[in-house]
């Protein structure tokens, strides 16, 4: 009797030794299972918000990709908006460039047309200062000589007034001698 009392003391000993390891593995097992989780859960919260910024990000630049799903359409659908893009870029590049050069070659020609204008009006400003003074010198010559002219003939006139008085004088001289010689003539008659 001793004995089996004894092996079912042990047996329960045993079995309550068991059933303290077991707990113990169950505790920790839950316990690792919570932490398990609570890391699972941070995980997953920062997957979400990365997988939502990712997805608004992706909507925001890519709405007319919202209905594909395959990484392959997405790939050539953002390929093809890029080379879009760069063409656009491209073009409006040129276009701008085209613009630029239109009007800097209109600014040039401007810039050209008002200096072979101002060129013009420098020569046709030098050509009438020329026939100005050309005029000038023209019409002190034609003074001058109109001057030459008048002192010449008042010269001339003088001298023609001296001869007739001297003439003049010459002729009464001869007169009275004539007179004279008259009047001896009759005396002597």
């Amino acid at each position: 009797v001793d004995e089996d009392d004894e092996e079912a003391a042990r047996k329960k000993v045993e079995e309550e030794e068991e059933a303290a390891r077991k707990k113990t593995e169950e505790d920790d097992a839950l316990r690792k299972a919570g932490e398990d989780a609570a890391a699972l859960q941070v995980s997953q919260e920062a997957a979400l918000k990365i997988a939502a910024d990712a997805e608004e990000a992706r909507t925001l630049a890519e709405d007319e990709q919202a209905a594909l799903r395959k990484a392959e359409e997405e790939e050539a659908a953002r390929k093809i908006a890029e080379d879009q893009a760069a063409a656009a870029v491209k073009i409006a590049q040129e276009e701008e460039a085209r613009k630029v050069a239109e009007e800097a070659a209109a600014a040039q020609k401007k810039a050209e047309e008002e200096e072979a204008a101002a060129l013009e009006k420098a020569q046709e400003e030098q050509q009438a200062l020329e026939k100005a003074e050309a005029d000038a010198a023209e019409a002190r010559r034609i003074a001058e000589a109109e001057q030459a002219a008048l002192q010449k003939r008042e010269e001339e006139e003088e001298a023609a007034r001296k001869k007739a008085a001297e003439e003049e004088e010459a002729a009464r001289k001869r007169a009275e001698d004539d007179q004279a010689a008259l009047k001896k003539a009759e005396e002597e008659a």
